[in-house]
């Protein structure tokens, strides 16, 4: 149950607002640079993209390319589970 409602919450909150930010035109949510506005996403992100969430993700192309982009960051690969 507790998986439900963080992937409810990801998909009717933060993604939604995740996707009306111009990612079509910049590299991370604030523009070309890794910004703290971009952590605060990649613990939401990361549930989503182990779920069948990921489904979400892959309706938006732009927010899964910046996805890929934060999950191959060498940080998150030494702090991400699994």
């Amino acid at each position: 149950l507790g998986h439900r409602i963080v992937e409810e919450l990801c998909r009717k909150r933060e993604l939604r607002s995740v996707r009306h930010v111009p990612l079509q035109q910049n590299t991370f949510l604030v523009g070309d640079q890794f910004t703290v506005a971009d952590i605060g996403f990649m613990p939401y992100l990361g549930y989503l993209a182990g779920t069948p969430a990921q489904a979400t993700l892959e309706q938006h192309p732009h927010v899964l390319a910046w996805w890929k982009r934060l999950s191959e960051r060498p940080s998150w690969r030494k702090v991400s589970v699994g």
